[in-house]
Order: structure tokens, then sequence, then C-alpha cells
């Protein structure tokens, strides 16, 4: 899952790149903006059947909730407030250190934060993280550190 409007600065580019190597994965995109070269993009990479735009939504949390997975590979953000919508969720993310809010991913252990613009690791942590979406074997560790004990110290 991808939330986000601006796909340029949010890193959408990288999320589609990403496909490439997350055999089986979908992608899906919520958010307001031009989606031509994206789907250039995913034509060319032969993943143009498994992303999926859906527009811009004042309701994302819908979307967290069917996800496995969420991406920012930002370029910059101050703090990325999806990600925390991503925490409430239970959904494990991918983060670029240059979101503001991946300090809180590494601190609750929700997801994994790599160096930024480093899309090899990026691409390793889509893949690690997509068997341990709802369906994985993994989805429970990630929601007990998700969960107000784990978050909260037990207290």
């Amino acid at each position: 899952l991808f939330v986000g409007n601006d796909f340029e600065r949010k890193g959408l580019k990288d999320c589609i790149q990403a496909l490439g190597v997350a055999r089986g994965a979908h992608l899906v995109v919520v958010g307001a903006g031009p989606r031509d070269s994206y789907l250039r993009q995913a034509a060319e990479l032969g993943v143009e059947d498994r992303v999926t735009f859906v527009g811009g939504t004042s309701e994302p949390e819908r979307y967290f909730r069917g996800a496995d997975v969420f991406l920012l590979p930002t370029k910059e953000d101050p703090w990325g407030l999806t990600l925390i919508e991503a925490m409430a969720a239970g959904v494990p993310a991918v983060t670029f250190e240059a979101a503001g809010a991946s300090v809180v991913v590494r601190d609750a252990r929700a997801g994994i934060v790599v160096p930024s613009g480093d899309r090899a690791a990026f691409q390793a942590a889509v893949v690690r993280l997509g068997g341990t979406g709802r369906r994985g074997p993994g989805w429970r560790a990630w929601t007990a550190a998700l969960a107000w004990q784990g978050i909260g110290g037990g207290t």
C-alpha cells in the first residue's frame, strides 16, 4: 500500500520498482496526482497488472485495514502522518530515514527503516515484510509490537 498525494516526493517510483523483485505482490496507490509516468514505468517493468490507482480518499484507514505492508520511500517528509496511520492499523511499514516519523517506526519495531535513497535495501525490506503480512507467518509478532502494551512499554 502507498498513500500520498505528492507521488514524486513520496517515492512512488521506488514502490513500483520494488514490484519487480516482490513476486506476486500487488501495489494499491491511494492519492491524487498525475499517473501517466508511473503507469509507463509499471508497463516497462511488466508489473502494470499489479498496480492499482484508486485516487484520493477522505478515508485512508479503509485501505490500511486491507494492507499487508505500507510503503513510504519518501525523499523528504518532516513527519509522515501516514506512517502513524499504518501503525494504528497494525500494518508494518517500510520507509526511508528521510521520513520524520521513521524514528517512531524504528523505536516501536513497527517496520523497517532503510537509509534514504538505498533502493536495494528498500526492495529487500519489501520482500522481507511481504512474508509478514496478514497472511504471512510474522503477522502476530508485528501486531504484538504495535499493541498498546508493546508501544507503551506496559504503562
